[in-house]
């Protein structure tokens, strides 16, 4: 008796989770879908917490009752399966800043006339007239290549509608640049993946955070050499001396939005956008100084000295004086 039979004639619903969860480990191990945030791989109980939130999203056992209505063998409850899993990965693919700009770029470079689009196996992206052979290299070269290009940036980025001329400007200077680098066809996700790391702080400014926390020491060390051959050195009072007086009131929080918000107080989304502009300017100024690590503490350090706010050795405000100066501004 197949499964679909002992489920349907038996009533056997811990049947039909076991061949859910066959049929997620088969399309989330033969495809490119992301485990669950805290997984580093599809393990079974990465596949049991994707199953357990699409089943909930789906109104739990009408979900299964519907497969039942749909299919009226193995092979047809098999295939309806398979087809909600794999559009239920892909709708949350789309909805994290990863998939929302991969996305965009379908249009972006589907309507400039330097790339070329390829479909298959996977979606891709080339140069015009480049070679249709796969680039098989890793991912952080073409973000070192992605940081190297200067003078470009993402200051005004729109959720929804026509992206802004300048920042499809910057996405295709900096696509044309890694793709040229890569010297054949890039993976559609991995292209995104490489321009999202180029322009986090204004694609997604609610991960700005993580440039001063646990992806700082990667994101300085993209370009692995020696002091020898880095093309610029700033200093903190160099950085600080290009910020506006709301960019510098913004500075000592930098690693503590959540205080930002009330010490200045400004909206949450005011408090992103504002940090999203200072950590793009930072970023861009010591993406390859080897010293980065020690300019942007000792930016934190002015920021906070200017405005009195007492920092701790990482240049965080101290949580007993966070919250102490609502409405404090440095103009």
């Amino acid at each position: 008796m197949s499964e679909y039979e002992r489920w349907l004639l038996d009533g056997d619903i811990d049947v039909a989770v076991e061949l859910l969860h066959r049929l997620a480990a088969q399309v989330t191990r033969t495809r490119s879908f992301r485990p669950p945030a805290g997984y580093s791989w599809w393990s079974d109980d990465a596949i049991d917490e994707l199953l357990a939130e699409m089943v909930e999203k789906k109104n739990g056992v009408a979900f299964l009752i519907e497969t039942l209505i749909a299919a009226d063998d193995q092979g047809s409850a098999e295939r309806y399966l398979l087809t909600t899993i794999e559009n239920f990965l892909k709708d949350q693919a789309k909805a994290t800043p990863h998939g929302k700009l991969r996305n965009r770029l379908d249009t972006i470079l589907g309507q400039d006339q330097r790339f070329e689009a390829e479909s298959v196996p996977v979606r891709g992206w080339r140069l015009a007239g480049e070679t249709t052979e796969w680039w098989q290299g890793d991912v952080t070269d073409l973000e070192r290549v992605a940081f190297a290009v200067r003078g470009v940036c993402i200051r005004s980025w729109n959720t929804s509608g026509p992206t802004p001329a300048a920042a499809r400007t910057a996405l295709t200077t900096v696509a044309v640049a890694v793709l040229a680098a890569a010297g054949g066809t890039v993976r559609a996700e991995d292209l995104a993946r490489v321009l999202l790391a180029r322009f986090r702080f204004a694609i997604a400014p609610e991960t700005a955070e993580e440039f001063l926390t646990g992806d700082s020491a990667e994101r300085h060390s993209l370009d692995g050499s020696g002091p020898e051959s880095a093309l610029t050195s700033v200093t903190a009072d160099e950085l600080w001396m290009v910020l506006t007086p709301d960019q510098r009131a913004i500075v000592p929080y930098l690693t503590e939005p959540t205080a930002a918000a009330e010490a200045l107080g400004i909206g949450r989304k005011e408090t992103k956008a504002r940090i999203a502009q200072v950590m793009d300017i930072v970023r861009l100024a010591t993406v390859d100084d080897p010293h980065a690590e020690q300019v942007v503490t000792a930016l934190l350090h002015r920021g906070s000295l200017a405005v009195g706010v007492p920092v701790d050795e990482l240049g965080r405000p101290t949580s007993r004086e966070a919250g102490s100066t609502s409405g404090r501004r440095d103009r």
